[in-house]
């Protein structure tokens, strides 16, 4: 089948700008910290896995693929160079061949845009004797252009997300915790903060729907703790006030993310059991046995089979909108 010429030169500049020699080249699918060895991370590629992609010296506290599948980001707790000081958080952005494409210091959160081309970060300090950190500054940073830089009005942010359902493009979803919670949006092409009616900020790709995860229901006061009826995810409409009735195993308590634009997956934090659910028509499209990776919501989620520990396939469409974009 013939690409059509602007997705054909889209794909080639793509790949260009990576500094790929061809389109083919291997794509990170899926990433998770080495449960034998916190200092490592492991990959699931397209040409399979998994497979150590990297070691650093000290901890890995939190990993995910980039949504082009070329690039791979890993926070990292480093070692402090004298004894006594404070550990230093540090975002590394790999390849996918563990080359370093670039750092940041002091980053807390962080998470791709759709179209691969920024990073958005929180910084602050991290304390020691238990999770958590005390936010100071949201920042972009260009992967493939130049860097915005902090944003005002964003400094106390303790959660980030990109949607796409502005007319100006990419838009940075924001949440402020202080007593209550607050989603804020930044659109990058007016470079304004917004403020919104959002209940939360894991929208699905085309930004018609967004869920919120147990944690954040119970904090909103929008479902009470211990109830065995009730998975206490909550699933929105953009522009609707009212949950969505949806057929959830009340064991699925993780939400894994979006394997499409309507069709989001979600885990029994114990068991690794999932569900793949249809937000639209409310009907369970699919049970799978799901793995505790971290996947990249673009080109699609990986799943494991029952019994078979190296069988990683595809589960849902690939979602091709931010290579049409460049």
């Amino acid at each position: 089948m013939m690409l059509p010429a602007t997705r054909l030169t889209a794909l080639t500049a793509f790949a260009a700008a990576m500094g790929a020699n061809d389109v083919a080249s291997a794509q990170v699918m899926a990433v998770r910290v080495d449960p034998a060895d916190i200092s490592r991370v492991l990959v699931v590629s397209d040409r399979g896995g998994p497979r150590p992609l990297k070691a650093f010296d000290g901890s890995v506290i939190d990993a995910a693929p980039g949504p082009s599948g070329r690039l791979v980001g890993a926070i990292v707790a480093h070692r402090p160079a004298k004894k006594g000081a404070p550990r230093v958080f540090r975002l590394h952005v790999l390849e996918a061949d563990g080359a370093t494409y670039r750092t940041v210091d002091h980053v807390q959160k962080f998470v791709f845009s759709p179209d691969a081309r920024y990073v958005a970060v929180i910084r602050g300090a991290g304390y020691e004797g238990g999770p958590g950190f005390f936010p100071e500054s949201t920042e972009i940073f260009g992967l493939y252009g130049p860097d915005i830089g902090p944003i005002n009005g964003l400094e106390k942010a303790t959660d980030i997300d990109w949607s796409i359902f502005s007319d100006d493009g990419l838009v940075l979803l924001a949440q402020v915790y202080e007593g209550r919670t607050t989603i804020l949006e930044y659109i990058l092409e007016t470079r304004v903060v917004v403020p919104t009616q959002y209940l939360g900020l894991h929208f699905s790709p085309d930004g018609r729907y967004y869920y919120l995860t147990p944690g954040e229901a119970l904090r909103a006061r929008l479902c009470e703790a211990g109830l065995p009826h009730d998975s206490c995810v909550r699933v929105y409409e953009r522009n609707g006030w009212r949950a969505l009735r949806l057929p959830l195993d009340p064991s699925l308590r993780r939400p894994l993310g979006w394997t499409d634009a309507q069709r989001m997956l979600l885990a029994n934090e114990r068991s690794h059991d999932g569900q793949v659910v249809d937000v639209r028509t409310a009907q369970t499209k699919q049970t799978v046995k799901a793995i505790d990776w971290r996947w990249s919501s673009r080109p699609g989620f990986v799943v494991q089979q029952p019994g078979d520990n190296a069988n990683f396939r595809r589960l849902g469409k690939p979602e091709v909108r931010a290579l049409a974009q460049q």
